[in-house]
């Protein structure tokens, strides 16, 4: 069963670690203009879910914890801490970006028709109309954000992940490839930092809405 850990990981600081200030851009980019709603900091193999009160709390732990684990974080804000669990899709009160996982063809991906490498999936990620605001290394593949200038809620942002994801699909069907669909707002990522590394293909400005 999930559960809010008891001992509080969001008090450490995250200065020392290589890629800190990483991942301290990374959530200031993403939720750092968002007041209200909660962020969401889980691990994986004992399910706990954390929640971080600032950006600064969140990078702390993102990174703190992955020296055991692995990190993910929720991309939509939760409305209010849950007692258990991360949430589900109507527990989300908004989002501040659209993403995509892009993964790779690999050991750890048994489809057999993703993109072959990383080139394909940057060929892809560029034939898209909007450009990508961060891209982010999960491991095994790409995760791709497109930061909107207004956080977004309910229906409206359940139709735009969608939709974007939608077009990124019919993209990767032209190639032949697959992309996953990954647009439930509950959705969590490896966070980023620590083995994973970041980029901003371009200034980490925000979008109104991607076409």
């Amino acid at each position: 069963m999930n559960a809010v850990e008891d001992h509080d990981p969001l008090a450490a600081s995250s200065a020392g670690y290589p890629d800190a200030a990483v991942s301290v851009a990374f959530f200031a980019a993403m939720f750092g203009h968002e007041t209200t709603g909660r962020m969401t900091i889980w691990t994986a193999s004992n399910r706990k879910t954390y929640w971080p009160n600032t950006t600064a709390e969140a990078a702390a732990a993102a990174i703190g914890l992955a020296g055991d684990d692995d990190v993910y974080f929720g991309v939509g804000l939760r409305r209010s801490r849950l007692m258990n669990g991360r949430g589900s899709s109507d527990e989300v009160g908004s989002v501040t970006a659209v993403w995509a996982d892009v993964d790779i063809e690999g050991p750890g991906h048994a489809a057999g028709n993703y993109p072959p490498d990383e080139a394909a999936a940057r060929l892809l990620l560029s034939e898209f109309p909007l450009p990508v605001s961060i891209v982010v290394h999960s491991g095994g593949g790409l995760h791709a954000y497109w930061l909107l200038a207004e956080p977004i809620q309910g229906a409206e942002a359940a139709q735009l992940v969608d939709s974007v994801q939608k077009q990124l699909r019919a993209l990767a069907d032209s190639h032949g490839w697959k992309i996953d669909t990954t647009s439930d707002l509950a959705r969590v990522l490896r966070s980023s930092g620590n083995d994973q590394s970041q980029e901003w293909p371009t200034a980490p400005s925000a979008h109104a809405r991607p076409a």
